[in-house]
């Protein structure tokens, strides 16, 4: 008896302007049923996930990134439009496609709508934010909107999950219709076409002019496939007058639906208290301050509520040290470089969750995108433009995405300034460092260790506007360009978004440590029991690993440090910040203290210096080591990523050597102020 195949799997692209709420709903719909990857050739993010309907049919839906119109201006938006038009090779073509529309600003979400519609692909309408749209008078009939844009249309309130089965429904359903042939123009714009052909028939323009007419900002609203035909208009010496119509017409068609279909009542009571709140949060001064207390409070929550799981965690590696370590080889090598690297990064989970979790919470309740116009302002004064801030907050989680996130600048100057600064935003491979050295030298109330906390924030951030600063006087003619963002409405976070943010994040932490770290340790604790010497490991300080920090030690010697900070500072180039952390257990295990189950920062605070006999972790010690760690560039990942986006390796040895320099400066400057200040004892 024959089997009858599994059905194909089908593919619906989601798809929306940014802040309709996409992300919570791709959430919603595949649960922890997604990856993440990048698109082959490009590091832009790239979300897959696995979604089911009501009657157990499978669909694979692809969270491409925010996009207003099908005119791309920068590499991501050029990703989902090709990948809408089925030119990724490295992405199936979508069989359907969901367009999520903000229901608070439907005729923004409405203009897309039409483009992907003319595509000739089946669509879905997403009315996402229906329960806030309606608390702000906006009334929508679902019936009239399907049969004015000719799709279905969904009521949703994503955070919710209401509406969510109804909607993979009608995608499941909408997969099955199949590419229709691409929508002419509207008339009178495809007959205007004509005449343009017949009154200019002279020879075409530059071929890469007519390119950058079709794909660049001159072409917003020009929809899909019908490019091809305008192509040859334009190369026949069409101005903007047929841009203007061509975009006019579309607008006309969408201002038509928004009267058909969507009523506003004269009272938002809603609207109006989200104005007093934005002009609070955003208020130059009141909202500066609002911004510096609200980080430090999750500050002061990292390190109060954080302290009781970090001890658990602690005494659970120091047992299991305690059970694998032996007299044999693979004993040690458990006990020392697995356990007491990897577990001294481990021991700040409990810091990473919250500081996450409390981002996550402020990220869901639109307070972050209020941020971003707060510092627009002063970005300005140092010649960003506020296109810059979304790069530099990502280089808050990790400077690589950061780098990569300067695409989106149109001026290569200021997009190269944007570059050079983005390792000195704090990034999220730094703080267990900082958590170990303020844990190990600023003996005082969580408050305390807290603001010296949101202090290296700051002062990274301050050094980076100022870098940009001096970047910005450098150039000539440094370009200003417009920034504009949409601000979501105030929302309250829900568990189930904030929770499957909050675990890819802690789980991409813990993958870390378990391969990159891993490797790093088995590798160093080899490296720190070779070359033996009578068959037994040679002392720390004669082994591979301490003959390497004793190259680096004459540089660091006027900062404070000696060549176990240099071995430390080795590995975190080769791999990552956070490496040092774990360097720093293995070290300390390899080289056997007193007692092998006291925590790092414990064994941290009772080394003395062998000459003087003085302790070698001070206060001057440890604030020009976290002042070192805000400018050195440590990352050989972000160095490789610096030479390619720049296109210039010179650019990239340039800004290793600059911040270097620029950390060895200002590091000195530390430790000698703290030493003056009483802090060497």
């Amino acid at each position: 008896m024959s089997v009858a195949a599994p059905p194909a799997l089908r593919t619906v692209a989601l798809v929306g302007n940014p802040n309709c709420g996409k992300s919570t709903l791709f959430n919603r719909l595949t649960g922890l049923r997604q990856r993440v990857a990048n698109y082959a050739g490009v590091t832009v993010e790239r979300r897959v996930g696995l979604a089911e309907t009501a009657d157990g049919a499978a669909l694979r839906v692809i969270d491409l990134p925010g996009i207003r119109s099908l005119a791309p201006r920068s590499p991501d938006e050029r990703i989902a439009v090709d990948v809408l038009l089925g030119r990724r090779a490295d992405t199936p073509a979508p069989d359907a496609a969901v367009v999520v529309i903000n229901a608070l600003h439907p005729e923004v979400g409405l203009y897309l709508l039409l483009e992907v519609r003319d595509l000739g692909l089946p669509v879905v309408a997403c009315v996402n934010i229906a329960d806030e749209a309606e608390k702000a008078g906006v009334s929508i009939d679902y019936a009239a909107l399907a049969r004015e844009t000719g799709v279905p249309a969904v009521r949703t309130v994503a955070p919710a999950g209401e509406g969510i089965a109804t909607l993979a429904a009608e995608a499941a359903a909408a997969c099955g219709l199949g590419r229709r042939a691409p929508a002419r123009l509207p008339e009178p714009l495809h007959g205007m076409c004509e005449r343009l052909r017949a009154s200019w028939p002279g020879s075409p323009g530059d071929a890469e002019i007519v390119d950058a007419l079709i794909e660049g900002p001159d072409a917003d609203g020009v929809p899909g496939e019908a490019r091809e035909s305008l192509r040859a208009e334009l190369a026949a010496g069409a101005n903007g007058g047929l841009r203007d119509a061509v975009v006019g017409a579309r607008h006309r068609q969408v201002e038509a639906i928004v009267g058909r279909a969507v009523r506003r009542s004269k009272i938002d009571p809603v609207r109006d208290a989200s104005r007093r709140l934005d002009h609070l949060f955003t208020h130059p001064v009141y909202g500066i301050a609002i911004f510096l207390g609200v980080m430090t409070t999750v500050f002061l929550a990292m390190f109060w509520l954080a302290a009781w799981p970090m001890e658990w965690i602690e005494s659970g590696i120091a047992a299991l040290q305690g059970l694998v370590r032996g007299e044999g080889e693979l004993g040690r090598l458990l006990a020392d470089g697995v356990l007491g690297g990897v577990g001294a990064v481990v021991v700040f989970l409990p810091q990473i969750v919250i500081l996450f979790l409390f981002l996550g919470i402020l990220e869901d309740t639109g307070y972050m995108a209020r941020a971003v116009v707060l510092l627009d302002r002063p970005m300005s004064a140092v010649g960003l433009s506020g296109r810059g801030f979304v790069p530099l907050l990502g280089s808050m989680a990790c400077a690589v995405p950061g780098v990569m996130g300067a695409r989106v600048i149109p001026d290569r100057r200021e997009r190269l300034a944007t570059i050079f600064v983005a390792p000195l935003m704090t990034c999220s491979a730094r703080l267990p460092v900082y958590a170990l050295l303020i844990g190990t030298v600023i003996l005082a109330a969580p408050w305390v260790q807290a603001l010296v906390l949101a202090g290296l924030y700051v002062l990274g951030a301050v050094s980076a506007m100022g870098v940009a600063w001096v970047l910005g006087r450098a150039r000539r003619g440094p370009g200003r360009t417009h920034f504009i963002v949409e601000l979501p409405p105030y929302r309250r976070p829900t568990l189930r978004s904030t929770g499957i943010q909050l675990w890819h994040r802690v789980r991409a932490f813990l993958v870390r440590a378990g391969t990159v770290i891993l490797g790093i340790m088995i590798l160093l604790w080899f490296l720190s029991n070779y070359p033996r010497e009578n068959g037994a490991p040679p002392p720390l300080e004669k082994s591979i690993a301490g003959r390497a920090g004793k190259l680096v030690e004459p540089a660091l010697e006027p900062l404070g440090h000696d060549w176990k900070t240099g071995i430390g500072l080795l590995t975190a180039f080769l791999s990552a910040r956070e490496v040092y952390v774990g360097t720093m257990g293995s070290v300390y295990g390899v080289e056997g203290a007193e007692d092998d189950s006291a925590p790092l920062r414990e064994k941290m605070k009772a080394e003395r210096n062998p000459v003087t006999g003085a302790p070698r972790w001070t206060l001057a010690s440890g604030i020009s080591l976290m002042v070192f760690f805000v400018y050195a560039m440590l990352c050989s990942s972000t160095v490789v990523t610096v030479g390619r986006e720049s296109g210039s390796w010179r650019w990239a040895l340039l800004q290793l050597g600059g911040l270097m320099a620029l950390a060895w400066v200002a590091s000195f400057a530390a430790y000698r102020i703290a030493l003056a200040a009483g802090g060497g004892a």
